[in-house]
């Protein structure tokens, strides 16, 4: 969905670039939709929403709200975050990809992310799932390799940031929640 949506986004408006944020609100259970325009354009968020994205600096900048649509669900991608976790290494409170995964840069983040809070903070109840990526820039092909997530705060009990870095420099936060199962 993350490429889906940067794609899209570049292809309506060419020369956007910069910083993005990404947020979930809800899991989809249906197809999904991009509404997007310039940024502060396209109103108030509609309640089918399940996340937006913004993208861009200045008057540049587009966001776009991800609704559901109601209809069947075509396809999805599913991928082995096992695998990729299997070529990682964990060191106290960060992990860091050691191995090439054949996986594209979001999923990379978003598994590593996964792995290294069921190794920090295993839940009782519920599971941790990704909620929020800002990003300096998109992510690239080339940010996979060495790609490390680093866990910088508990935000109470739920809510958890980590610094996604790509060639050893920061490149932004990636946020998880603990939510029921």
């Amino acid at each position: 969905m993350y490429d889906a949506s940067i794609a899209a986004l570049r292809a309506r408006f060419p020369g956007v670039d910069g910083r993005v944020r990404y947020s979930f609100h809800a899991i989809a259970r249906t197809a999904l939709m991009l509404i997007c325009g310039r940024a502060g354009s396209i109103g108030d968020r509609p309640k089918a929403c399940v996340a937006e994205i913004h993208f861009g600096q200045g008057d540049s900048a587009v966001s776009g709200w991800i609704v559901e649509t109601g209809g069947a669900v075509e396809g999805r991608v599913p991928y082995d975050e096992d695998a990729i976790g299997a070529a990682c290494e964990l060191e106290g409170f960060r992990i860091v990809l050691r191995k090439p995964t054949g996986r594209r840069p979001i999923e990379i983040a978003i598994a590593m992310t996964k792995r290294l809070h069921f190794a920090l903070f295993p839940p009782q109840a519920g599971k941790w799932m990704f909620t929020r990526l800002d990003i300096a820039r998109p992510l690239a092909p080339g940010d996979a390799a060495g790609m490390e997530i680093a866990h910088k705060a508990r935000l109470g009990a739920r809510l958890s940031r980590c610094e996604l870095l790509a060639g050893g420099a920061p490149l932004g936060s990636i946020y998880f929640s603990l939510v029921d199962a």
